[in-house]
């Protein structure tokens, strides 16, 4: 049982701007693209 790790986590709130709200918007719509493509080639290759 001492053998376990524990990951604790840390909540945080932020407060963007509408610049940096318009960088994280880019962001995760260009994660969500590739990780889509890339979704689409693996269940073709399948």
């Amino acid at each position: 049982m001492s053998e376990l790790f524990y990951h604790y986590g840390l909540k945080m709130r932020i407060y963007p701007n509408d610049q940096q709200k318009q960088i994280i918007k880019v962001n995760s719509d260009t994660s969500r693209f590739i990780y889509n493509e890339l979704n689409g080639i693996n269940c073709e290759l399948y």
